[in-house]
């Protein structure tokens, strides 16, 4: 019994693997439902049955496992909820505005604007999660463009052909991976 209540170091990370992976399908479960209910309440009181709109699932569980292993990351490193909690918003904030400045930057004349910016803006944009285009992932799914305008610079870069929809999902799932993998190696080490 003591060896299962003192489990050996290098099975640390799995306790917060184990709750990350918990939370992700909790929410899996909560975003499926509510997904389900307003596409049925829509259905009845519309009689439009849009099979389309069962993307906005795991759009939602991407965007929110990418951040969720930052605010773990956070919650590791500094032990307290609050940090966690605003410096996820923050992070969240810092890293649509990277997503949208690339965006502008590769869709318009910027001035003034150093061949060193351009570098870095290019750098964060591919190594930071990008809530822009997943939520333009999630617009083109529905062919929303029919209801309401998209952004623009999202549009623009659309049009351009430099918007990889694949691409922005799959690095912001390889940048949630190491971000978590940095939280659990943390974890192990941290002596509590």
């Amino acid at each position: 019994l003591q060896e299962f209540l003192d489990p050996p170091e290098n099975f640390l990370w799995t306790i917060l693997v184990g709750k990350y992976v918990g939370v992700v399908l909790f929410v899996a479960l909560h975003a499926t439902l509510f997904v389900g209910g307003t596409w049925l309440g829509m259905g009845i009181a519309t009689g439009l049955w849009d099979a389309r709109y069962w993307f906005a699932v795991p759009l939602l569980v991407t965007n929110f496992a990418v951040f969720y292993a930052f605010s773990a990351f956070l919650a590791v490193c500094t032990r307290s909820t609050v940090v966690s909690v605003f410096g996820t918003l923050l992070f969240w904030l810092l890293c649509w505005a990277m997503n949208f400045t690339h965006h502008k930057v590769n869709g318009t004349e910027v001035t003034g604007l150093t061949p060193a910016a351009g570098v870095l803006v290019e750098a964060g944009y591919w190594v930071l999660p990008k809530p822009l285009d997943l939520s333009g992932v999630f617009f083109e799914a529905m062919k929303a463009g029919d209801y309401s305008a998209p952004v623009p610079e999202l549009a623009a870069a659309h049009a351009r052909g430099d918007f990889h929809p694949e691409l922005a999902v799959l690095t912001s799932l390889l940048f949630a991976a190491g971000v978590l993998a940095l939280a659990a190696y943390e974890f192990r080490e941290t002596d509590y």
